[in-house]
């Protein structure tokens, strides 16, 4: 091992006291990255391009170039974390790992990403037409929890290839509790015995997969790892990672891109179904505008620096992609949703070799969204989409109705 690439144990406070020596730095908290998530990140990059997150013990990168840096130069930041939230949580994963092992992870599934899933398009459809008819007394409906969060559900299982051993209604049980072990940051302990038991169902039905009980289509996550001879804690490890991956970044990303569609004026619907091109940018557009995942971590792999500000090796650092892709060195009007900007290089799905897998797969599925919604001149939001969250961002609803 080289001196490069063996790790340091400093802590945290003894960088921070460093920094302050030479810097002043924006100090921010979780609270009130909760609270209001743009403006705070906007009153960050107007104080300094770094900022300091005592409570994540790392530094913020919040510059689109510094934030292009921190996710891409794996010369300059590594990504393997033994002690990063995820890894603790799951063990060895694609998003926390290196070199041959990384290109192993993603090279073993990455046939289950280039698959199309033909059906997608017609479920779409038939989700949408079936919601219209239950609401057809004007009741709202919430498009978020009854049109968006089952389509992922249905795509994760198709993705895994799992259809005949897990409903929708489980894999929206089984998301949000092993996305709370893998990233909550606060409330892990409290449903820790929910998790567990989560836990515990997925390696039950990932069993029955890997013993021959059942079988998997061969272009599914499931079927891949059964060609590559995988064993039964590598295939569940990689199932929850999956399931982790599909649970809230595509939730919240594909919710914002309803709420922007509803709101949008009928003019823009019109365009959207008529222009694949269009519906692209849209898409891309509503997930700069409204990041749905908050941070990518990184750590120094030597010293450097960002933005004049010095970075020693061994510190933990997060790109921050809310604010990278709201950066106005970057976006001279960032805060303002565009239908077609047609810029799409933003750093929702992340960059170089860990960018997301699963992003082609996001972008088909929200195509097909789209299109449902902006087809149907009845539709119309019924209250104003409000966003919460900074690391898993996006709409509490998406509320409409029909007239």
């Amino acid at each position: 091992m080289t001196a490069t690439q063996e790790r340091t144990a400093v802590p945290f406070a003894e960088i921070r006291d460093r920094l302050g020596e030479r810097y002043a730095l924006a100090q921010v908290t979780l609270a009130e990255l909760e609270a209001d998530t743009n403006a705070v990140l906007r009153r960050l990059r107007e104080e300094s391009p770094i900022a300091v997150c005592a409570e994540l013990e790392a530094l913020f990168a919040l510059r689109w170039a510094d934030v292009q840096t921190v996710v891409s130069r794996s010369e300059l930041f590594r990504s393997d974390q033994p002690d990063s939230f995820l890894t603790r949580f799951v063990g060895p994963n694609m998003l926390h790992s290196e070199g041959r092992e990384h290109q192993a992870a993603r090279s073993a599934v990455l046939p289950a990403f280039r698959a199309t899933d033909p059906g997608m398009p017609a479920e779409v459809d038939r989700r949408y037409a079936q919601l219209r008819g239950a609401h057809d007394d004007g009741t709202p409906c919430d498009l978020a929890k009854e049109f968006c969060i089952p389509l992922v559900a249905q795509a994760t299982i198709n993705l895994l290839g799992c259809e005949d051993a897990v409903t929708p209604a489980q894999m929206d049980r089984w998301g949000p509790l092993v996305s709370k072990g893998a990233f909550d940051f606060h409330e892990f302990g409290a449903a820790r015995d929910d998790v567990d038991g989560v836990r515990a169902e997925i390696s039950a039905m990932v069993a029955e997969y890997v013993d021959g009980r059942r079988r998997a289509r061969p272009d599914s996550v499931l079927g891949c790892m059964a060609k590559a001879s995988s064993s039964l804690d590598e295939t569940r490890r990689m199932v929850e990672f999956m399931i982790i991956g599909a649970d809230a970044g595509p939730r919240e990303g594909l919710s914002t891109v309803l709420a922007c569609v509803l709101t949008a004026d009928r003019e823009v619907r019109s365009r959207l179904v008529d222009s694949p091109a269009l519906r692209q940018s849209f898409v891309d557009e509503a997930l700069r505008w409204e990041s749905p995942i908050g941070g990518i971590t990184r750590e120094a792999r030597v010293d450097t620096e960002l933005s004049g500000v010095a970075i020693e090796r061994g510190t933990r650092v997060i790109g921050v992609l809310p604010s990278a892709n709201r950066d106005p060195l970057r976006w001279p009007d960032g805060d303002t949703f565009v239908p077609d900007r047609g810029d799409r290089a933003h750093l929702s799905f992340g960059a170089g070799m860990h960018g997301c897998i699963g992003a082609a797969l996001s972008r088909r599925l929200a195509d097909a969204m789209v299109l449902a919604v902006a087809s149907d001149p009845a539709v119309r939001p019924y209250a104003v989409p409000q966003y919460r969250g900074w690391w898993y961002r996006g709409p509490s609803a998406v509320l409409a109705t029909w007239t």
